[in-house]
């Protein structure tokens, strides 16, 4: 083999272990970063649980359906405010296009999510029907997502027990247990996770 066909081939080499460094770098850090965003995720699981609470409160005090609105809309707006201030808080962050995934998925899920929520309390009441399964298992498809973007494995199991809790939704959807439910749902199956992340993004 010739001087020149030598150096192209080490040459060949370093590139590609270098581009391996560089993806494997890419990778821990959209761990660590996404880790941190699970911040957003606890926020939510324990706003959402809180708001199911009140609702299942209001239900055992024969409350309107005008009052259960209510609870949604002022919590779902605390959700809502809680979140831009994270956002805001992490906005100078290095982020990577793993991380824009990541951000990307749960966004465009929260976003169709209060879709078909106004749509429900404006009237539509067989999208309010449908809500209680479409809801988790839309929940599950974006940890299913999650999980393959930020590498973390574990997360599959989390978005199949949300695609469980949807076919209990179906099956007790009309059992007083449903509230009970996602009240677990949502402290144990996102706000748990969440808080996991996060502890592993303070470790990255």
């Amino acid at each position: 083999m010739s001087k020149s066909s030598t150096e192209n081939v080490v040459e060949q080499k370093s590139t590609a272990e270098e581009d391996l460094a560089l993806i494997r770098k890419m990778m821990l850090e959209a761990q660590s970063s996404a880790a941190i965003d699970g911040r957003h995720l606890v926020l939510w699981g324990s706003i959402l649980g809180f708001a199911q609470a009140l609702v299942l409160l209001n239900i055992g005090q024969a409350g309107d359906a005008g009052r259960t609105i209510l609870i949604w809309f002022v919590l779902l707006g605390a959700g809502i405010v809680g979140s831009a201030i994270l956002g805001y808080k992490y906005s100078q962050r290095p982020v990577n296009l793993a991380v824009r995934l990541y951000s990307s998925v749960w966004i465009g899920f929260c976003l169709t999510m209060c879709l078909l929520f106004v749509l429900a309390v404006a009237g539509h009441q067989e999208i309010l029907f449908s809500l209680s399964v479409v809801a988790p298992a839309m929940t599950g498809l974006a940890f299913f997502v999650t999980a393959s973007i930020i590498g973390m494995g574990w997360l599959r199991w989390i978005a199949l027990c949300w695609w469980l809790t949807a076919i209990a939704s179906a099956v007790f959807s009309n059992s007083s247990y449903l509230e009970y439910i996602f009240i677990f749902a949502y402290l144990f199956l996102m706000a748990g996770p969440g808080l996991v992340m996060t502890r592993s993004g303070r470790r990255a």
